[in-house]
């Protein structure tokens, strides 16, 4: 399988919670933490999330296991941004209508389509 190495259901379904994981944390990070558009939340917050993921991962890679590493270093960043959500007092704590920007979530989906396609090997844009 293209996503995983063992090519086992249960590791795809794994990566994904975990992503969601992170994702959601970074979410709520982006939403109780900075002022931005409804429009701009969610993908801010999936960023702010890789990146907290990303640098949490290299730092506890250094003191836990790789398994421990990843799903502390999700649970971390989900635990803080429900921490921010709760003491925020300004406004919606879990803002859903952040979820529903349908022309961003088509255009992110057609990009990510496209760059698995480049990356299968397709020779796209290859002059």
């Amino acid at each position: 399988m293209y996503l995983s190495k063992t090519g086992n259901i249960h590791d795809i379904i794994l990566w994904f919670i975990l992503s969601g994981l992170w994702s959601i944390g970074g979410w709520l990070i982006s939403v109780n933490l900075f002022r931005l558009r409804s429009r701009e939340r969610l993908f801010s917050g999936i960023s702010i999330g890789l990146f907290l993921f990303i640098l949490l991962s290299s730092i506890l890679g250094r003191i836990l296991l790789p398994e421990f590493t990843y799903w502390s270093a999700a649970l971390i960043i989900l635990v803080f941004g429900i921490i921010l959500a709760l003491r925020n007092h300004e406004t919606t704590n879990f803002p859903i209508k952040d979820f529903f920007v349908y022309s961003q979530i088509i255009g992110f989906f057609f990009l990510f389509f496209l760059f698995t396609l480049i990356n299968f090997g397709l020779a796209i844009f290859e002059d």
